[in-house]
């Protein structure tokens, strides 16, 4: 059988330039270099990354119409003279705001400073640090960022990082014959039975060598309890999904307002054509997976996670629902395309998009190597510091996503961002997943070991079912799920890496979400972060107790690669343990946790009107019938149709309605203003 080799985690590296090199400045650096981020080393030419400060807001607004949403304007000075001076200097051809305008979101994007950074275009003939220092020199700028591509990790033969394999997988006859009943109902896709990191029975039901019951996500548990609601909205970072793949199609996230090839920003959001999400590599909204250096990965995530169940084909998920369309969503968020990579303020405008267009979930496997990594060449950062320090933007487009994604109103306030800690089999995890406000996944193999590659100590999270073909000496000892056809002809195939173990994190994540939903609870984002961490279970010691025998690189040389892994060393370097869903349900549950959710109040503007659907306010609220008594018409009037509720600004002042519902009755205050008005609060 042919091997494919694919990448065990999408790395995130900068072009000739080592993390540790970022500029720290001290007490004799100057203003400018100051200002300065990162180095020029590898850097994108006739391109920088500035920051305005914000009481220059008003002159930039005037530079904001050359944006990527199609517009053809093109703009090359700011109207500050200062920073107009060293643009002539340096003889700048373009300014662009990196993050589009999104009338939806423009105010949160000013209140978290967003809007103020721009690219600069200039000649690239032109030295990059002379360019960077003229632009820090003026008092009308607060940071200046190199601009580098991200990339795919290789090796320093050149060949993808051999770390990751994934194999083709078609179900043979013999497989099918092998198959043995499980213990509890489960549902009707073929391949289940075989995907031991949902419900694994030992070696002595799956054959495969070294396997364990009970390691695995204890999938069957927590779909008795709930199985996704297509509410919740997880953003693949990665390369592509095949969103027509057909165990993925189902449940991938579509835009309402946007039509494929329409060729106009239909919703406003600054983006064309983003029906599925946008490829942020292109600049266009057309989603791909199938060149000749996509490996699969992004499809593979996105299967872990969110392929549909119960639809007679293919696999299972975490959260694919129950084959009654109640599974969650995936929103492709392209930043690999081929051999094409994103910028790093690609990546950015990814992560915003991502929450300004409803995900809740950031799914990442990807990142900096580790600073402790096994191998010499690309070491990432040590540090938190030094890693904010170097990753400016990539920051605060994070920040946004973990404090803006969801809504005051929803399930969760703020959104999660998941990373892979990387497979170095160094004693960290990678950055951006090392800092302590994401989650970081380690992996385990199915006898509840740390992986042979898995990274692991400090900054690490907790740990989930990622694979280990070395040790298990079989692919089945890999992680199945989806793969676009060109790599695998079945549709299915096998890899394995802290990447298979952060979409894991991320499907537990959207179940625990999607049960809040139904519970119609809301949660601030840090405290369900925490809530996740403690859904786990402490290893065993008699995990850590011996050596760990494995064969590296099994799948390509055989058993002739024979190492010894020393357990005992990672006793207590995995996190918090191994996570398991139910122990996250049932949090979600208690009632010492979240807070019930209650229908908003209202600000709106004179003459304008919004809507909202009540259902999510009350226990089964589909189900019910809905009244609305009260309020004076003079100030505003209400409707309801269904289980919505319609509110119209009539004049200026405030006023009060009552919402019934069998029995069950909220009140709903609403104030009407001249301006200003921004919907629901």
């Amino acid at each position: 059988m042919h091997k494919y080799i694919s990448l065990f985690l999408v790395t995130l590296l900068l072009v000739s330039s080592c993390a540790n090199d970022a500029i720290v400045t001290n007490e004799n650096a100057n203003e400018s270099q100051a200002k300065i981020f990162n180095t020029p080393e590898g850097a994108i030419p006739g391109e920088i990354l500035v920051k305005f400060k914000s009481e220059n807001t008003q002159l930039l607004d005037n530079v904001a119409a050359a944006t990527r949403s199609g517009n053809q304007v093109i703009i090359t000075r700011t109207g500050l003279a200062r920073v107009d001076e060293q643009l002539n200097n340096i003889d700048a051809h373009q300014l662009e705001r990196v993050f589009p305008i999104d009338s939806r979101r423009e105010e949160i994007t000013r209140k978290s400073g967003l809007n103020l950074w721009y690219v600069v275009r200039f000649d690239e003939k032109m030295d990059l640090a002379t360019v960077a220092n003229q632009l820090a020199r003026t008092g009308d700028i607060d940071k200046v960022q190199f601009s580098h591509f991200i990339r795919k990790y290789r090796d320093s033969e050149g060949e993808l990082n051999r770390f990751v394999k994934s194999v083709p997988y078609i179900r043979s006859k013999q497989d099918q014959n092998a198959s043995k009943p499980f213990k509890a109902a489960t549902y009707n896709d073929p391949q289940f039975d075989i995907q031991w990191d949902l419900h694994n029975e030992g070696e002595a039901v799956n054959g495969i060598k070294g396997m364990l019951a009970g390691a695995d996500i204890n999938a069957l548990s927590a779909w008795d309890i709930c199985s996704g609601d297509p509410s919740i909205i997880v953003a693949v970072l990665d390369e592509g999904v095949m969103h027509t793949h057909p165990d993925l199609k189902d449940n991938m996230w579509v835009n309402p307002n946007e039509k494929l090839l329409g060729g106009v920003d239909a919703d406003g959001n600054g983006y064309v054509d983003d029906v599925h999400g946008y490829n942020f590599v292109r600049n266009k909204g057309i989603i791909t997976w199938d060149k000749r250096w996509d490996t699969g990965h992004g499809t593979h995530v996105a299967g872990s996670v969110a392929a549909v169940n119960n639809n007679g084909i293919g696999i299972s998920s975490i959260a694919g629902g129950s084959g009654n369309g109640d599974g969650i969503k995936i929103m492709s968020c392209q930043i690999f395309d081929g051999q094409n990579v994103a910028s790093v303020y690609e990546e950015a405008q990814a992560i915003k998009y991502a929450a300004d267009n409803g995900a809740v979930i950031l799914q990442c496997s990807w990142g900096f190597n580790s600073a402790y990594a096994s191998f010499p060449d690309d070491k990432g950062f040590d540090s938190v510091e030094t890693w904010i320090q170097y990753s400016s933007l990539e920051k605060e487009a994070l920040d946004y996503f973990i404090h803006n994604a969801g809504s005051p109103n929803g399930v969760i306030d703020g959104g999660i961002a998941i990373f892979a800690a990387g497979n170095e089999s160094g004693a960290q995890a990678g950055f951006p997943g090392a800092h302590p406000d994401y989650i970081s996944v380690a992996s385990m193999a199915g006898d509840f070991s740390p992986s042979t590659f898995t990274n692991y100590h400090r900054f690490i999270d907790l740990t989930a079912p990622g694979g280990d073909s070395d040790f298990h000496l079989d692919t089945k000892g890999m992680i199945l799920s989806t793969l676009p056809t060109h790599v695998a002809e079945s549709g299915y195939g096998y890899m394995e890496g802290t990447s298979m173990a952060c979409p894991h994190v991320s499907g537990i994540v959207a179940l625990g979400l999607s049960y809040a939903t139904k519970l119609h609870k809301h949660f601030k984002a840090s405290a369900f972060k925490d809530m996740v961490i403690e859904s786990c279970h402490a290893f065993d010691d008699s995990v850590f107790e011996h050596e760990k025998e494995y064969y590296y690189y099994f799948s390509e040389f055989g058993m002739n690669t024979k190492s010894k892994m020393n357990l005992p060393f990672y006793k207590g370097k995995m996190g918090a343990g191994y996570i398991d869903p139910v122990k996250l349900l049932n949090k979600v549950a208690d009632n010492s946790n979240g807070v019930s959710m209650r229908i908003p109040n209202v600000r709106i503007d004179v003459n304008k009107t919004t809507s909202l659907d009540l259902s999510q306010y009350f226990v089964n609220g589909k189900d019910k019938t809905f009244t609305v008594t009260g309020g004076d018409d003079k100030i505003a009037t209400t409707q309801i149709s269904g289980t919505t509720l319609t509110v119209s600004g009539v004049a200026t002042g405030s006023t009060s309605v009552l919402v019934k519902a069998e029995g069950v009755e909220q009140v709903v205050s609403i104030v009407v203003r001249n301006g200003g008005g921004n919907g629901w609060l």
